[in-house]
């Protein structure tokens, strides 16, 4: 929801040899997913035109995008955010920091964590080809 954020978050994945494709609203991350799909989502309760927990539900009620893991990553840390976007799918739920630095440190950690350690499923697109 914020431009600032949005470029720290691009900037630290992509030095780290991640593809990013930041959007700023939930239907152009729909547009965007569904176009190419990706490996992880972070996802921002707070956009404009379809906010974060529209796009939860339409991305796990979505065949193909449903089994991408999405991390909840917003300035939110209240109880009804987390109960709500883990019952809607999403594999997990950071509160934002309020430093750039370590909001750095923990998109640099998230990319590493879910892109390198983790086993992810299959592509469906992938399992079709």
């Amino acid at each position: 929801d914020e431009e600032d954020i949005l470029a720290l978050v691009h900037y630290n994945l992509a030095k780290e040899g991640y593809t990013v494709t930041p959007v700023t609203s939930g239907e152009d991350g729909l547009k965007a997913a569904a176009g190419q799909l990706p490996d992880l989502i972070l996802l921002d309760l707070n956009m404009p035109r379809m906010d974060g927990r529209e796009a939860l539900g339409a991305i796990k009620q979505h065949p193909h995008l449903r089994r991408i893991p999405i991390v909840v990553l917003t300035t939110s840390s209240a109880c009804e955010d987390v109960a709500g976007s883990y019952q809607d799918g999403a594999n997990s739920f950071v509160t934002k920091p309020s430093s750039f630095s370590e909001l750095a440190g923990l998109v640099e950690m998230l990319g590493k964590y879910w892109l390198e350690l983790v086993t992810l499923p299959p592509s469906p697109r992938t399992r079709e080809a």
